[in-house]
């Protein structure tokens, strides 16, 4: 999924840096000095290294400058409050959060940010384009303001058409669409916000084991910091 992203960055003209390494070694500064070195427009991170930032009580912007970076993009889980406030406190007040989720699934997102759309702490700013994401309760009714489903009630371009093995298209139709008939059902408890902003609060379900697996590992480990992928890119 990231890496569609980074080709997609290429096909509008901007630059794109991709760090190779451990963002935590030697410290965890690096990325924030490679961003400030490389002139980062749009700085693409996890949620856990925001949070590892924050606990280890980092403030980039008093050691680089990072007044060029525009946009700082989260994803791999919800950014917390404390995320959102640490970005704004200690990478600067002027940097647009963009908190974004989606899925492996699809390889694209449903919710995220958009440059005129505001930004608020601990949520996701609106859907994203194409994406007909809504929250449904156990009777399949759309709600506002409550904790729901996820669900998507209008085709996307990037969802699958079929499983490995499953020449009749039960175990797709069972993975996604048996809750919500015509409905894809991704699995995720989702509140949408009166003003169209919205909030992933975790699984519903457990990962299928008919789409790509995470490594989850603790934080020391190598598969968690693979999980949390980081991309950036220099308009």
């Amino acid at each position: 999924m990231m890496w569609n992203f980074l080709i997609s960055g290429l096909l509008v003209g901007a630059t794109i840096v991709l760090y190779d390494g451990n963002p935590a070694y030697p410290d965890l500064g690096v990325l924030w000095r490679l961003a400030a070195e490389q002139k980062i427009d749009y700085f693409g991170t996890s949620a856990p290294f925001i949070q590892a930032c924050l606990k280890k009580g980092l403030r980039p912007r008093d050691e680089v400058d990072l007044t060029g970076i525009r946009v700082l993009g989260s994803t791999g889980s919800p950014l917390s409050t404390e995320g959102f406030r640490w970005i704004a406190e200690a990478v600067g007040e002027h940097v647009q959060i963009s908190s974004t989720s989606g899925g492996t699934d699809l390889c694209t997102a449903f919710v995220g940010s958009a440059p005129t759309v505001p930004v608020w702490m601990g949520e996701m700013s609106c859907a994203a384009l194409g994406a007909a994401a809504y929250a449904y309760d156990e009777s399949g009714q759309p709600v506002i303001g409550e904790v729901g489903e996820l669900v998507v009630t209008r085709p996307m371009p990037s969802m699958p058409v079929s499983f490995w093995n499953d020449p009749d298209g039960s175990r797709l139709r069972a993975a996604y669409f048996e809750m919500y008939p015509g409905k894809w059902r991704h699995g995720d408890w989702f509140m949408l916000t009166e003003r169209g902003s919205c909030v992933i609060f975790g699984r519903s379900a457990t990962r299928r084991s008919t789409v790509v697996a995470y490594a989850w590992g603790p934080p020391s480990s190598t598969g968690w910091w693979r999980a949390s992928m980081r991309f950036l890119t220099r308009w």
